[in-house]
């Protein structure tokens, strides 16, 4: 049986559509709600489910916050499988069946597909050059090298054998506002003997104007710097090349633009000094930049910092 996780906090508009995209599942499966202090009508809606099927229960969590919200549902699961999705989002019919099929099949103690980035009318699937992979051990270091560009391996949108997280306390953490998926990964790819990619986009993650990402943040520099430090150790220690990795760092250096600049000249001077700058800099991957993140490369290096 599979346990589906699903932190919810103010998702009455959208909580319907994803438990529905759960019940045309054809596999045997609980779906756990986990309730974050909603103060709209999420919680009814919930329950309204609930004196349906009897597959689906909801626990509160006091504290607030997604880990503490996704920590509450490891506890309450009872599976075989733990699957993480959020109240805002779908998964296309037979995804788990698909998921837990390969899991079974390849005895991957992780399984994962790819996502389908929905705007508005358009979508487009988030691993654009994508196939199938089964990995074991030290192979899954190296996929998470090759799927860096791809940001496909941060999130925690994955199928994970429960005894994996439970045998080696594998939780989020809730002290981290940002990158918490990306840590429970890291944790979990240590532990985990086999992994299953699934190239199809089988997970709907809908973009959400004016969401936290066009939000300022006031601790995005020192979220950002310590979620790259983690990657790099993380590569280092499985004896990956880090090239990727500053693939990933030129956009985080340009949302740390984006998000200072509240703040005026000032702001974007504080990026600029950035020792992550030096790094990029220094990383040698000006060639491998499509256009504009070679106009933004050569930005940083007319004003950024050198050493």
């Amino acid at each position: 049986m599979i346990s589906v996780v699903i932190p919810v906090y103010n998702c009455e508009k959208t909580i319907k559509a994803c438990i529905n995209s759960l019940l045309k599942q054809d596999i045997d499966m609980e779906i756990v709600v986990v309730d974050n202090n909603s103060t709209d009508d999420t919680v009814n809606i919930i329950n309204s489910y609930i004196q349906k099927y009897d597959f689906i229960k909801l626990a509160a969590c006091a504290e607030q916050g997604v880990s503490s919200a996704r920590n509450t549902g490891i506890r309450h699961a009872a599976g075989d499988y733990i699957f993480f999705i959020d109240g805002d989002d779908t998964l296309m019919p037979g995804a788990l069946s698909a998921l837990y099929g390969k899991a079974r099949e390849t005895g991957a103690d992780i399984c994962f597909c790819n996502i389908m980035l929905i705007s508005g009318k358009k979508a487009r699937a988030l691993d654009g050059d994508a196939e199938d992979v089964f990995v074991k051990n030290g192979g899954i270091a190296a996929l998470f090298y090759n799927k860096l560009p791809a940001y496909i391996m941060y999130s925690c949108f994955k199928l994970y054998r429960r005894d994996l997280i439970i045998d080696n306390n594998i939780l989020f953490d809730p002290a981290v506002s940002m990158g918490e998926d990306l840590l429970f990964n890291l944790s979990a790819y240590d532990f985990a003997s086999g992994m299953y990619y699934l190239s199809d986009a089988l997970y709907e993650y809908y973009m959400k104007p004016g969401g936290l990402n066009l939000k300022r943040q006031a601790n995005l520099i020192e979220v950002k710097t310590m979620l790259h430090s983690r990657i790099k150790e993380y590569l280092s220690a499985n004896n990956q090349p880090l090239d990727n990795c500053y693939m990933v760092l030129i956009n985080d250096i340009y949302r740390l633009m984006q998000n200072e600049m509240h703040d005026g000249p000032g702001g974007i001077r504080r990026v600029l000094r950035l020792g992550l700058v030096a790094e990029i800099l220094r990383s040698g991957i000006y060639k491998r930049l499509e256009f504009r993140k070679k106009l933004f490369y050569i930005f940083l290096k007319l004003f950024g910092r050198r050493k």
